[in-house]
């Protein structure tokens, strides 16, 4: 969800884990937004662009490395969901009772606001579920997570940080948002067609239907960060929330962000979506 740098949710685990295999130790909202700020920094690549770094344990061992702030250009927008599930889910549950009792805990309000089962069947042949997300559940952990640009993490200012990580990532990925808005009766249109479809087509897949949609929308996607491939898993993403009704809350929260870290965009885009 959000922090200092995040926009926008998405969601993602596998497969049901015993509870044992959950970690003694107490996952805080302090937590989250470690593991999420975390994963702005490259375990052993020192960019050309930035040498901000700070010693951690490796990833899997106990042996310290330095460990590298890495612009996130070219990475899939999942990567966001990804790091905020990986906080609050170490089981891999994909939103099992235990961590929707334990969102509840932290941030005071549901996350799923509702499971669609899908006309598509999941591994063990029954319907796959779809989770549908609770915007109240999104703005509360929004308001938790959030730090201002004045902040700063392991010594160093959230606003280098985002400069050095996410600046020219949120702008191309609000760029998509706001080629998409553009069009806003075309992509509410698309909405319906793909909740339309996800419970009726057994053959229906996401995110061929983002690649279609970017297509019926006549939107090109390529920036410097997120080409068509990426623009179009982003539009995905805004089509999923515009289904359970969360999308302008994200959008909202997005705008937060922008205001606070990147005030001359945010002048650009403020009212675009």
């Amino acid at each position: 969800m959000k922090t200092a740098i995040t926009i926008t949710i998405g969601l993602i685990a596998t497969a049901l884990c015993s509870l044992t295999l959950l970690p003694a130790k107490p996952i805080t909202a302090d937590s989250i937004r470690k593991t999420f700020l975390n994963t702005l920094f490259d375990t052993y690549t020192q960019y050309e662009d930035t040498t901000v770094a700070f010693m951690r344990k490796e990833d899997y061992g106990n042996e310290m490395v330095q460990v590298y702030a890495a612009p996130k250009c070219g990475e899939s927008p999942v990567f966001i969901a990804y790091s905020f599930s990986a906080g609050l889910d170490t089981s891999y549950t994909n939103y099992g009772p235990e961590v929707v009792t334990r969102f509840k805990t932290l941030f005071g309000q549901d996350i799923i606001k509702s499971r669609v089962k899908m006309a598509a069947k999941d591994y063990d042949g029954n319907p796959a579920v779809w989770p549908q997300f609770n915007a109240l559940g999104i703005n509360a952990a929004f308001g938790k997570l959030y730090q201002k640009p004045t902040g700063t993490f392991q010594g160093i200012g959230l606003q280098k940080l985002y400069n050095l990580t996410m600046k020219n990532y949120v702008r191309d990925m609000t760029n998509v948002i706001v080629k998409v808005m553009a069009k806003k009766p075309e992509f509410e249109a698309l909405a319906k067609q793909y909740m339309l479809k996800a419970t009726t087509d057994p053959e229906f897949d996401g995110v061929s239907f983002g690649w279609e949609a970017t297509e019926k929308l006549k939107v090109n996607f390529a920036q410097e960060c997120l080409g068509d491939y990426y623009g179009a898993r982003v539009l995905g993403t805004m089509l999923r929330r515009q289904c359970d009704g969360s999308l302008p809350t994200l959008f909202l929260c997005l705008k937060t962000v922008l205001k606070d870290y990147d005030p001359a965009f945010y002048n650009q885009v403020n009212l675009k979506f």
